[in-house]
């Protein structure tokens, strides 16, 4: 890769961006210690993706959110549904749902996440200090 020194630089100045047009990068030095490195700009932008690039090409129903819900929980057995009507107490969808088979299938779920031990569930809670060896 072409180096060159700050004064040459500035008196090349324009050679050299034609250079770098053409997708030439170089370095400028300082006393032969590298300063810094001229790259072409299209090299050195990546194009953003644009949010809402495809407004008013497509349309999203209102009911987007709800598409598809009978058939989940037929799937599902109303786990999907059960889960919907779990409070906030935790926000984790691996245990939501492990809750929800609780409560739909009528079983108890083992836990020693305390979070998970608060819901009003058929929940057992074990201590983590149970485990320590």
């Amino acid at each position: 890769m072409l180096q060159v020194n700050i004064h040459e630089a500035k008196t090349q100045l324009s050679m050299l961006v034609e250079k770098v047009a053409h997708g030439e990068s170089f370095i400028i030095a300082k006393a032969g210690k590298p300063m810094a490195k001229v790259i072409p700009f299209a090299q050195s932008q990546k194009q953003a993706k644009r949010v809402g690039f495809l407004s008013g090409q497509i349309e999203i129903p209102d009911d987007f959110d709800q598409m598809g819900q009978d058939e989940v929980a037929t799937m599902f057995g109303g786990h999907t549904l059960a889960v919907s009507d779990l409070p906030g107490i935790h926000k984790d969808p691996f245990d939501r749902m492990l809750l929800a088979q609780a409560i739909v299938d009528g079983m108890k779920l083992i836990t020693a996440d305390e979070r998970v031990a608060q819901y009003p569930a058929p929940v057992v809670f074990v201590s983590n200090k149970n485990f320590q060896t």
